[in-house]
């Protein structure tokens, strides 16, 4: 499948719909880290545990909220942080857009390789290229 190509303005007009897709991974993924910790004392469920139903719906709604973010285009890379990506094109190679909560817009990027360490500020936004005749928002 090949992937959708976004723009700066792209990402940040779907904003308003992405934050609280990305709260709500966010809150799930805590709390199945709290929940899993009181359910499996040794780190891991061993054969035959008897998984409640707290934890069940907390997987379900945390499998929700990540289908959210993928149906707005965004890779979660960070379930914690909050950490997404948007494929972009730069210079004709596909570079990803990164966007966590607390920034008010998209300001950085980075190679496909190079993760959030490799993160650089966006100076152009016109740089970045998405889908000719792609409508998002």
């Amino acid at each position: 499948m090949t992937p959708r190509y976004f723009t700066v303005a792209e990402v940040n007009r779907l904003l308003p719909r992405l934050r609280p897709a990305v709260e709500k991974v966010r809150e799930g993924s805590r709390r199945l880290a709290d929940l899993g910790e009181s359910l499996f004392p040794e780190g891991q469920p061993v054969c035959d545990t008897v998984v409640d139903q707290d934890y069940l719906g907390a997987v379900q709604a945390l499998s929700e909220a990540l289908a959210a973010v993928g149906s707005l285009g965004g890779q979660m890379k960070d379930l914690r942080m909050g950490l997404v990506d948007f494929p972009s094109l730069l210079e004709g190679r596909e570079v990803l857009l990164c966007w966590m909560p607390g920034e008010d817009a998209v300001r950085y990027w980075h190679d496909l390789h190079a993760g959030f360490k490799g993160r650089a500020a966006i100076e152009n936004e016109t740089d970045f290229h998405g889908d000719p005749g792609a409508q998002t928002g």
